[in-house]
């Protein structure tokens, strides 16, 4: 993990680049002192270095392609719902047997727990094989530029050439822009031969660095969807990755509302854990919140506070009896951690969780999805 960290602040942070770029000029300046007096030597070396840095990173972001590719082709990733079913059965196995850590973590801290599942779960996965494609496409790549360079007959079009390939990817800064109307048949041999020479003796100088995680890719969080949480329930967004920096109505939040309980919601009286879901709110009902010291009716809250949400009964609802289910095994252990009261039998038995079963709700779950 720190590997890809370093990594990714070398290429990212205003400082790695800077270092990055120092360690890349004094190369440069370094190979110019090396060859004084022989400066189409010296660029033409410098030239091979800087073309061994497009064929890496053609190569890395092949790698790094078939990575994110592999991922987006497990059966399980190709929509949000299908996602949150992988993660929701596995905490669901995991409190079935007895085992409602993580879950309770979960409902308590819902964004941050699925992202930081689902991350760890595409960064490691296995299949594909990055390293193969590198090494294709860097031979590929190899080959085929010093090809191109045997076969440019003038100084200009291995000039147009060489800018025109320091463009096909980011973050190569670099121009062959030497005058060449002057060179001759024979400098223009020292000059590709210079170009050739760093090309076969640098060949792997730049192979040692990770590829770039899948979960950095957009396309692949894309799959998750939107995972802001509701502050009554705790319910994740069905919106789209990023839905909510839309300038149009698409950008409202959405979602299954789920037990308030489940989140800590309760009644400030008695302290029991609240079993009803948000979407059923009275309109007059009075409600506490941001440490407010005098309540606020419910209807006014979600105009003025709340207006980014919608607090309506979702058409996507296949979740919804699955989320009950939770709520009736681990509203005990959840009002534990927060120091209040389980939600009182009555109600458990009024919204009709006391008879979910967990094997009938997964087996619908996945007949549905």
């Amino acid at each position: 993990m720190i590997s890809f960290q370093e990594n990714w602040d070398r290429e990212n942070t205003p400082l790695g680049i800077l270092d990055q770029k120092k360690k890349e000029y004094l190369k440069t300046i370094d190979t110019r002192l090396q060859y004084v007096g022989h400066t189409l030597v010296s660029e033409g070396h410098i030239v091979g270095d800087y073309l061994l840095r497009v064929i890496h990173k053609k190569a890395m972001n092949a790698g790094s392609r078939e990575r994110k590719e592999a991922v987006k082709n497990i059966d399980w990733m190709t929509c949000a719902e299908s996602v949150r079913l992988k993660y929701f059965e596995k905490l669901a196995v995991q409190v079935k047997n007895g085992n409602k850590e993580e879950a309770v973590l979960y409902f308590l801290n819902p964004k941050l727990c699925i992202e930081y599942w689902f991350k760890h779960t595409v960064d490691g996965n296995t299949s594909g094989n990055p390293e193969q494609k590198y090494k294709d496409t860097f031979s590929a790549e190899f080959n085929r530029t010093s090809q191109e360079i045997r076969n440019c007959q003038s100084f200009e079009k291995i000039k147009t050439f060489v800018n025109d390939y320091m463009t096909q990817v980011d973050k190569v800064d670099y121009k062959l822009d030497l005058k060449g109307n002057q060179i001759i048949d024979d400098d223009l041999e020292i000059f590709r031969y210079a170009i050739e020479k760093e090309l076969t003796e640098g060949g792997d100088r730049y192979s040692q660095e990770p590829f770039q995680n899948p979960s950095d890719d957009k396309s692949v969080m894309e799959r998750l969807g939107c995972t802001e949480a509701c502050h009554w329930c705790g319910a994740l967004c069905w919106g789209s990755w990023k839905h909510h920096e839309n300038i149009d109505i698409s950008n409202k939040h959405h979602c299954s509302h789920q037990p308030e309980g489940l989140i800590g919601v309760h009644d400030m009286k008695t302290e029991e854990l609240i079993a009803n879901s948000c979407h059923n709110t009275d309109k007059d009902q009075s409600v506490y919140y941001w440490g407010k010291e005098y309540p606020t009716k419910w209807e006014v809250a979600i105009t003025q506070d709340f207006s980014d949400w919608k607090f309506e009964p979702h058409h996507i609802s296949i979740f919804n009896d699955l989320m009950c289910w939770f709520f009736k095994k681990l509203n005990k252990d959840l009002a534990k951690k927060l120091n209040l009261k389980p939600p009182p039998y009555n109600d458990l038995s009024e919204y009709g969780y006391l008879n979910l079963n967990y094997r009938d709700i997964i087996s619908t779950l996945r007949t549905k999805i």
